[in-house]
């Protein structure tokens, strides 16, 4: 391009700037390319995902009159890995635990066209943090 430019006007410098233009827009595309390639090595959490996910566990929690927390999720491969934790009433069977649990798994794989793990850890709300302190405490 600069060639011609510089064929048709005459004018010297145009073959420069647009070796320059050309360079810095090579530059700015291995940079973009780099950094896709970094974040898809260290597990990136893709931010569209997780702001589909969020909607989901919200609106479904609220479903089942239950709350959800420590949400993660990474691509690996053509798969989508997604875990989070559910917190149930401490009357709650393990059964109807279950069921619940099975049924938002169901409804975050039908909002994903590629294929999904799912792993959902069932809690109890109530006494959540006096468990984990009691284990914490237990280990020394």
């Amino acid at each position: 391009v600069g060639l011609l430019l510089t064929k048709f006007t005459g004018w010297l410098p145009f073959d420069p700037i647009v070796a320059i233009i050309v360079a810095f827009n090579i530059l700015w595309t291995g940079g973009q390319l780099i950094r896709q390639s970094i974040g898809g090595l260290m597990d990136e959490a893709d931010q569209t995902v997780d702001t589909k996910l969020q909607s989901i566990l919200r609106e479904q929690t609220q479903k089942f009159n239950i709350a959800f927390h420590h949400l993660r999720h990474r691509n690996a491969g053509n798969k989508l890995l997604i875990e989070f934790h559910l917190l149930f009433h401490d009357n709650a069977t393990i059964a109807d635990a279950h069921l619940d649990a099975t049924l938002i798994e169901q409804e975050i794989k039908k909002a994903f066209s590629m294929q999904t793990e799912i792993i959902s850890h069932l809690e109890p709300s109530e006494s959540h943090d006096e468990v984990h302190a009691q284990l914490l405490n237990a280990r020394g």
